[in-house]
This record gives structure tokens, C-alpha cells and sequence, in this order.
């Protein structure tokens, strides 16, 4: 943190208000990227059940769009607060362990094809970024 000597006590209120804008316009993205993350990783899942002799040329460029725009969301993220960042890491290893569920289940239980039960399986490992973006909308409010 800067120290700044030129700041009077009467405008401690203005800085603080600039302080609250730039957060809760930061909030945008962390929200994007768990959008984003939401949608493909589902997209993802599902997309491996339905077409698996396509999955690499349909699925590899859509894993690849998601990393770049997740990677710009957390490279343009400046403040981070605290309890924020623990939700998003919570997330993420959230997703992780539906998506190792995900993927036995997919492996050894689903047959092949689109199904119902298919695409309500995919959408296991989405559901954590799903809520983290609920959060970070509310929060933002």
C-alpha cells in the first residue's frame, strides 16, 4: 500500500468512495471468469458424452478460449478481498473433485450419448462456479 502525505482528513470520505467504486468495479471480473468457467466446463463435460469420437476437435478449442479468458479475468483482477479469494479457491477444488466424479462416472457407469442423465452429470463441475458467481454478484450490489 502507498502512503500518500497529501491526504487531508476531510477527504478521507472521497478516497474512500473512490476505494469502494474500484473494487466493485473489479468484481466484474472474477464474476466473468466464473461464468465462463460455469458454462465451458459444463459444455465440456457434456460435449465428452455426447460426441466422443469428436471431443478433440470440438472440445480442445473451447478448453483453450476458456483458459485465455479466465487467465485475462485474473490478470486484470488488482484487489482481492480476502473472503472472496478463499470462495474462488474453495470453487475451484470444488470442481475439481465433481469433475474426478464426473469422469468416472462418465467412464464406467454412462453409456455413450446424449442422455438426460448425461447432461445432468456434466453439469456437476459447474455448479460450484455457478455459485461463486451468484456470491461475487450479490456481493457487488
Amino acid at each position: 500500500m502507498t502512503e500518500r502525505s497529501d491526504l487531508a482528513p476531510q477527504g478521507a470520505p472521497s478516497e474512500i468512495d473512490r476505494a469502494n467504486r474500484r473494487v466493485r468495479h473489479d468484481s466484474r471480473w472474477p464474476l466473468a471468469a466464473s461464468v465462463t468457467m460455469a458454462v465451458f466446463s459444463a459444455a465440456f463435460y457434456i460435449g465428452l458424452k455426447a460426441l466422443p469420437e469428436t471431443a478433440h476437435n470440438l472440445l480442445l478449442p473451447d478448453v483453450v478460449l476458456a483458459v485465455i479468458i479466465v487467465g485475462v479475468a485474473a490478470i486484470r483482477r488488482s484487489v482481492v478481498n480476502r473472503g472472496a479469494g478463499h470462495r474462488a479457491e474453495l470453487a475451484v477444488l470444488t470442481s475439481v473433485g465433481l469433475a474426478l466424479v464426473t469422469i468416472y462416472l462418465n467412464r464406467f457407469v454412462m453409456p455413450d450419448g446424449l442422455t438426460p442423465l448425461a447432461v445432468l452429470i456434466g453439469l456437476l463441475p459447474s455448479i460450484p462456479f455457478a455459485v461463486y458467481a451468484w456470491w461475487v454478484a450479490r456481493s457487488a450490489e
